[in-house]
């Protein structure tokens, strides 16, 4: 009888020790409860906040804006709207260029007034990589050259290579093959003192001493 007892005994705490070793379900903290660390991920391309710098596109900009930008970012003195025009293959004088700066200025991406424009800040930024010129020099002039092409660049080039000294129109015309007194002849030298590559009066001409430097 006694050892009946025992057993008992030790089947009751037996049970106890099992009982008090489960995980109980309300109220009590087990090792699967504690809460773990919040674990810091490093930010990708999904969240990742976008800045506007990350890319010129993330302003919207289109092929129009990006001409006028482009050119402002190239000459961070400002062109005038006249200069500017032919800068972007635009005609200055146009009402659709008058709205394509409209819509920059509204958005604080250039400022001034027609006599002298340039890009922002925020404008650099929305544009975000661009060409830069070359610097003054051969480097400048092929560059010029090779964007002209055709008839520009046959009188850049005859201007260029008697730098710095002028020419007649009648000289230059009879260096580069075209009558002087022709009105595309006189279209154009106004094309290439638009861009700011010639200078001089109407009679005597010469290369822009800004593509020297």
């Amino acid at each position: 009888m006694r050892d009946a007892i025992t057993r008992v005994d030790d089947w009751a705490d037996a049970s106890a020790l099992s009982e008090g070793a489960r995980p109980t379900t309300s109220g009590s903290t087990t090792s699967r409860d504690v809460a773990r660390p919040e674990i810091s991920r490093p930010a990708t391309a999904r969240n990742r906040p976008q800045s506007r710098g990350d890319s010129g596109n993330d302003a919207g900009l289109g092929r129009p804006e990006r001409l006028v930008l482009t050119a402002l970012a190239r000459y961070p003195d400002g062109k005038s709207r006249k200069q500017l025009g032919p800068l972007t293959g635009y005609r200055s004088d146009a009402g659709h260029f008058g709205n394509i700066l409209a819509g920059l200025r509204t958005r604080g991406l250039i400022a001034g007034d027609s006599s002298r424009l340039n890009a922002t800040d925020e404008g650099l930024v929305a544009l975000g990589e661009f060409e830069p010129l070359p610097e003054p020099g051969p480097a400048l002039i092929e560059w010029w050259l090779a964007k002209l092409g055709g008839a520009e660049a046959k009188l850049l080039r005859a201007l260029v290579e008697v730098y710095p000294r002028e020419m007649s129109r009648a000289e230059l015309g009879e260096a580069t093959g075209y009558r002087a007194d022709a009105g595309h002849f006189g279209n154009l030298i106004s094309a290439l003192r638009g861009l700011s590559l010639v200078e001089g009066s109407s009679s005597r001409l010469r290369a822009s001493e800004e593509l020297f430097g």
